[in-house]
């Protein structure tokens, strides 16, 4: 291995006898001191390590008793909001059960239709709605069929179907609403 002269301080304008007393005082390194620093660095990192992994076996054998301690609260907890959220949805559906029946359903389809309306089964609440809708559309057909008045024989441009003021005071509010839809001239007539 060569010495690196331009280490050594005025080593170009030294004279040769200055030259060889300065290479014989030059302390060549061998390594030695940056072999025993790493070798000193690599112990002290695997002592590191070593520290590290009896750490880490702490954390992870604490974790684990306060698990066993948790895992019965937590499936009691997990437990009590499922039984929670259950409760909800019936309560939800019933809601919704009482507010279709309120507004003319049968309580079969109020049912099927409140539980869809909860579960969010789009398709299955309009086919309850179309079924409903029908039933109700014949059931007004049906009812106005029992309710057609007659017409009365003589002139056809004088009270064309012979309902008075007072039959149609006597009419329910859907009755008289119907006739009033059939007959609006007639109804106008009455009430002048």
């Amino acid at each position: 291995m060569k010495i690196d002269t331009s280490a050594i301080e005025g080593y170009a304008d030294m004279t040769a006898e200055e030259k060889i007393a300065a290479l014989e005082a030059y302390e060549y390194d061998d390594g030695s001191k940056y072999k025993n620093a790493a070798s000193k660095a690599n112990s002290e990192a695997a002592e590191y390590k070593r520290q590290l992994k009896d750490a880490q076996a702490k954390i992870a054998e604490a974790d684990a008793k306060a698990t066993e301690g948790q895992t019965d609260a937590e499936r009691q907890i997990a437990e009590m909001q499922a039984q929670l959220d259950a409760m909800k949805r019936d309560k939800t559906v019933s809601e919704h059960t009482a507010k279709l029946i309120a507004n003319g359903y049968d309580a079969e389809l109020a049912s099927t239709s409140a539980v869809a309306l909860v579960d969010g089964d789009a398709e299955t609440f309009f086919a309850n709605l179309a079924t409903f809708v029908e039933a109700q559309a014949k059931a007004i057909k049906a009812d106005m069929a029992k309710g057609s008045i007659a017409p009365t024989k003589g002139n056809p441009d004088s009270n064309k179907t012979g309902m008075t003021k007072q039959k149609l005071r006597t009419m329910s509010p859907a009755e008289r609403a119907r006739f009033a839809a059939l007959h609006p001239d007639e109804y106008a007539e009455l009430y002048k």
